[in-house]
């Protein structure tokens, strides 16, 4: 069956150059054989193909774009040369062993903040002007939006983290320090999981199914909903560590009146976390 109507192809009987309901329904619109077309070939041939080029057709460009997006992957120019000292140094006040972290993804506060660092102010200035034109795209551009908190981690070869989410705050900031060759890919599960279920996934790789990695390098910057579940693959570099900078972001609720700073509700997620 031929997907693409033109001239050529039908012969259309009161002299139009193109077919209309009218033409198809009074039988004008025949094929060169001079069989009527029937009703599915009219909307097959007619209603759908008219609108586009076959030939050149990509799903793709027809994506019907009604929701916000949930991931932006932006670009900030870390200095590690500069950092290492500080990562070095935070790194070693943590209470759980590397190699420890390195499997279970489990780590605790100890009060040191990486967000409060001098030597992190223009990357947080930075993440707090892509925070307005991210409000503005989620429909919440009054909301007022602040740091929860934030942490690093130190990859060694082999380390990884386990699946979790941060679903006390709105948004979640992973930023790579430093990211080698090699380094341990961030993996994202579908927040649509659930939804999906009657979806006919191939029996040997339902889970595979829900998960999408997310390759990184230094400098890239992933910005994603805190409700969303993500780990990582392993991190295989003798030579260099992968350093993330985690920050999370809540959004005042819209109800909080800016006058008022005694009604703002105070959402900070307990001291014992997940890492990233």
């Amino acid at each position: 069956m031929r997907n693409t109507i033109d001239p050529q192809y039908y012969e259309i009987e009161k002299g139009s150059s193109w077919p209309t309901w009218e033409d198809f329904l009074n039988g004008a619109v025949t094929d060169n054989e001079g069989v009527n077309a029937e009703i599915e070939s009219f909307v097959i041939r007619y209603a759908y193909t008219l609108t586009i080029d076959q030939k050149d057709f990509n799903v793709d460009n027809h994506v019907l774009d009604v929701f916000p997006p949930l991931f932006y992957k932006l670009t900030y120019p870390f200095n590690y040369e500069r950092l290492k000292p500080l990562v070095d140094a935070y790194v070693s006040l943590s209470v759980v062993p590397q190699a420890q972290r390195d499997i279970s993804g489990l780590d605790f506060d100890y009060g040191d903040e990486p967000h409060t660092w001098p030597e992190m102010q223009g990357f947080i200035g930075f993440i707090n002007q892509a925070m307005e034109q991210i409000k503005q795209r989620n429909l919440i551009p009054e909301s007022k939006h602040k740091i929860t908190n934030s942490w690093l981690v130190k990859s060694s070869d082999g380390g990884m983290t386990s699946e979790h989410n941060h679903v006390q705050n709105t948004f979640s900031v992973v930023s790579y320090i430093s990211a080698p060759e090699g380094a341990g890919k961030l993996v994202l599960r579908d927040p649509l999981e659930y939804h999906k279920a009657i979806y006919p996934f191939p029996k040997d790789s339902p889970e595979n199914a829900m998960k999408r990695e997310v390759e990184v390098r230094t400098n890239d910057v992933i910005v994603f909903p805190g409700f969303m579940y993500h780990s990582t693959t392993q991190h295989f570099n003798k030579i260099g560590d992968r350093v993330s900078f985690v920050v999370n972001i809540n959004c005042d609720p819209h109800w909080v009146n800016d006058d008022n700073d005694d009604n703002e509700t105070e959402m900070n997620p307990p001291r014992l976390r997940f890492i990233t």
